[in-house]
């Protein structure tokens, strides 16, 4: 769990995901590393929200950018539901994925689901690759046929339950995900 903390008068709020927390958020952004990935977030509120993750391995950087950010996932009421765009990008010749994700709360239940419907579109290649990859649209729309779901079970009490954010890293969540083939 990336956990950066509230500040120390904030008291945090369920957001709807309709907008996010009542009331104003408080400007600004941070960026934190949790195991060799770097995480830059937002403020929304008392919650902190990822707007890109990063991991460099050498001189290779795996970027993945999400519009709107991404929720603080305990912060989510009952019955909220959040979506909005990511992209992956790499190196230049690698090209970029985009697509949708979607986090719906239910009672003690988050469901995830990541959809990469925008494809990968190719960066530059050579002029062959290029001929190949306009020809066989396959290679572009491949990742189309794909859908990520996980479900993560949180502990009784929830994140709205009165449960502190301190009682809640101490406790066990249930998660389970897959990727699922939905298309040919």
């Amino acid at each position: 769990m990336l956990n950066l903390g509230n500040a120390p008068d904030a008291e945090p709020r369920p957001l709807d995901g309709a907008g996010g927390a009542g009331g104003a958020g408080v400007a600004g952004s941070l960026t934190a590393h949790v195991e060799g990935v770097q995480y830059d977030v937002v403020s929304n509120g008392a919650f902190h929200e990822i707007r890109q993750m990063s991991r460099r391995e050498g001189n290779n950087e795996v970027v993945v950018e999400f519009t709107p950010a991404f929720p603080q996932l305990l912060a989510l009421a009952d019955g909220a539901e959040v979506a909005g765009q990511f992209r992956i990008t790499a190196q230049p010749s690698l090209g970029v994925v985009r697509g949708s994700w979607r986090v719906v709360r239910t009672g003690h239940e988050l469901h995830l689901e990541i959809l990469p419907d925008g494809g990968w579109r190719p960066g530059p290649a050579p002029p062959m690759a290029r001929v190949l990859f306009r020809v066989v649209s396959m290679f572009q729309d491949w990742p189309k046929t794909y859908v990520w779901r996980g479900t993560i079970q949180l502990p009784a009490g929830g994140a709205s339950g009165g449960t502190s954010d301190d009682q809640l890293a101490e406790e066990s969540f249930a998660f389970s995900s897959g990727w699922e083939r939905i298309g040919q």
